[in-house]
């Protein structure tokens, strides 16, 4: 339930000892959190660091209330919850939230809340990583990961969230995935194509190479290979995430795949001025391949809200970088401009939508608020099998020859 938390006042009654006794009215102005900041890492931080515990008392009493509702009536407590919250960000009160989102069956608001818990952005003053309540517990990985299923159907978002939430914590996988799969809000026992693409994405990178290269491995995944790599969707959510190459950054170098392993196949304007990901590699057939890569123009340490981030398809003769066929911007978060995309094995749609801000966008100018986005059109496109990008006005009918 979206809810807007305007100025409130706060009357507090003092009892001035006297003559004659009187009762005076205080008002006090207290400023929240806007509701659509809960889960903005790069907000939150901003007014924990403004107003330390000087709303805490009143952020606990609505907490009470909230636990007096928890059960009787769960969408009320959340309201009081995320009150509770906008006055006094807790890490244990949002993990309680998250509790209640869960028992409401909520879990894509559950894998918002837990995105914010699970990655590091950078702290505005000092520009190094940090995580916004300290490192995630196990325990919270695997909710984080329960809600990726339940939402999108995949364990992990892109290689930077695997690589995040695993080798960087100390996690291992299969711990992970032994958790899961006893999980009962997820059902992976029946051997369906999209069973298959949640199982994939819990094998390691050396399982999937190794799944690759010996044939004598039971066939499970062969038919379903395409179905977990080229089935996904870059949401609102998604087109804003990034991961850093941050010097300190446990578990990444730069040969790391997300970083550097597709150097030779993107333009030097890429890969010499910008940061960027490489988020998916798959072939369209024998001759022809594809590399899904995000690039980021942000300013530093800016709100997420606020980046400017596109992930571009590129289409390529296999092995062959000089032969670039075909590129494509597919998603992108910057200033007025949003567009998500869906992908489907060769066919993909994208949203597009513009972005109302409260002040003209300017990308170094962080006093500025994010009002409302309206959706304006989608449009459909298809990779052929010579790998032209072609636009179609039905992607489930529509044939491509050239």
């Amino acid at each position: 339930m979206k809810t807007g938390y305007g100025i409130m006042s706060v009357v507090a009654l003092c009892f001035l000892m006297a003559c004659q006794p009187h009762e005076k009215t205080i008002t006090v102005h207290i400023t929240p959190i806007r509701a659509s900041a809960l889960y903005n890492p790069d907000e939150v931080y901003r007014y924990m660091q403004t107003y330390k515990d000087s709303n805490k008392i009143l952020a606990e009493q609505y907490y009470e209330k909230g636990r007096q509702m928890y059960f009787k009536n769960p969408e009320e407590a959340t309201y009081y919850f995320k009150r509770s919250l906008s006055l006094h960000p807790d890490r244990a009160h949002y993990i309680e939230l998250g509790e209640l989102l869960n028992l409401q069956k909520n879990y894509e608001e559950m894998n918002e809340l837990y995105r914010m818990l699970m990655f590091r952005f950078a702290n505005p003053d000092t520009k190094t990583p940090i995580y916004i309540f300290g490192k995630p517990s196990e325990t919270e990985v695997e909710n984080y990961v329960v809600t990726n299923i339940l939402v999108y159907n995949t364990v992990w978002n892109n290689l930077g969230e695997q690589l995040a939430l695993t080798d960087s914590l100390g996690y291992k996988m299969n711990d992970i995935k032994e958790s899961i799969m006893s999980d009962g809000r997820i059902k992976l026992s029946k051997p369906t194509a999209e069973n298959r693409n949640v199982l994939w994405g819990f094998l390691t990178q050396d399982e999937k190479m190794e799944y690759y290269k010996d044939e004598s491995l039971p066939d499970y995944y062969a038919k379903h290979l395409n179905d977990t790599t080229t089935t996904f969707d870059i949401n609102e959510n998604d087109v804003r995430q990034f991961v850093y190459q941050y010097g300190d950054m446990e578990g990444h170098d730069y040969n790391d795949n997300i970083f550097g392993g597709y150097d030779n196949f993107v333009p030097d304007t890429v890969k010499n001025y910008f940061e960027k990901n490489y988020e998916r590699h798959y072939k369209v057939n024998d001759s022809i391949e594809v590399l899904i890569y995000a690039v980021d123009t942000s300013a530093t340490a800016c709100p997420k809200d606020m980046r400017c981030i596109y992930h571009v398809l590129e289409v390529y003769y296999n092995g062959s970088y000089w032969n670039i066929i075909a590129t494509k911007v597919i998603a992108v978060q910057s200033g007025e401009q949003l567009a998500t995309v869906k992908f489907n094995h060769n066919q993909f749609t994208i949203t597009h939508y513009k972005r109302y801000w409260e002040k003209p966008f300017n990308k170094d100018d962080f006093d500025n608020h994010l009002k409302k986005v309206e959706q304006t059109g989608e449009e459909s496109f298809m990779i052929t099998p010579r790998g032209k990008i072609k636009k179609v006005s039905n992607p489930a009918g529509d044939k491509a020859t050239s």
